[in-house]
């Protein structure tokens, strides 16, 4: 059931109880269910929760209550005892310099077995953020419960360095410098927009390429 006035507005609420039910039902205890977090409403009457998160919403899952009353009408001693053994976390972060995509690096360098991740990126890299972003995503996939990482807000940005680095000659050295030129256009001018879009997708591909032959 939902305590009314006191879980948040989108909780399912077919069931009303009122936030004084244990006192005037003259109840020692009143254990609630129906919500994912451990909450107290007032010194009789708690939700537990469930004993393992299970999304990401931060409502303090993972508990058990040990309660203790000594005898009818006394108030219940209420112990809250950790039981969750996975952590959720969502992870939202915009990039826009080598430093932002440091600090996220670091956050996940100390991503745990524990750890359940729902990553969210946003902004722009250029192809040596990139390589260091996907590496660093890579570890924590091996090391955590779960990640998920949306990528699809992050957009490659490579930097004079990285274009020269690739050796692009002839017809595609042609197109990069055309896209480069097209990228400058007006801020608003979509096909600036476009153009600096597929110049990071063709960056993209010659450096995938540029690995492959180094590999081999």
């Amino acid at each position: 059931g939902s305590v009314q006035g006191v879980l948040s507005g989108d909780i399912d609420s077919a069931n009303p109880i009122a936030s004084d039910r244990a006192v005037r039902a003259k109840l020692d205890y009143l254990a609630l269910g129906d919500w994912h977090g451990c909450k107290q409403i007032d010194s009789r009457t708690w939700y537990s929760g469930t004993p393992e998160p299970d999304r990401f919403k931060d409502n303090a899952p993972g508990y058990a209550l040990l309660v203790d009353i000594d005898a009818p009408g006394c108030e219940p001693r209420v112990t809250r005892l950790e039981t969750g053994q996975f952590i959720w976390q969502s992870l939202d972060q915009t990039v826009a310099v080598v430093s932002d995509v440091d600090v996220f690096i670091g956050n996940l360098a100390g991503v745990t077995e524990r750890d359940v991740l729902n990553i969210r990126l946003a902004g722009q890299i250029d192809l040596s953020c990139q390589q260091r972003l996907h590496e660093a995503l890579g570890h924590a996939e091996a090391k955590a419960r779960s990640v998920k990482a949306d990528l699809s807000a992050l957009r490659l940005m490579p930097s004079d360095g990285d274009l020269a680095a690739l050796h692009a000659d002839g017809y595609l050295g042609e197109v990069i410098v055309e896209l480069r030129d097209r990228q400058s256009a007006p801020e608003g001018d979509t096909q600036g927009e476009i153009a600096g879009h597929a110049l990071g997708i063709l960056a993209g591909i010659l450096a995938e390429h540029q690995a492959v032959e180094i590999a081999t």
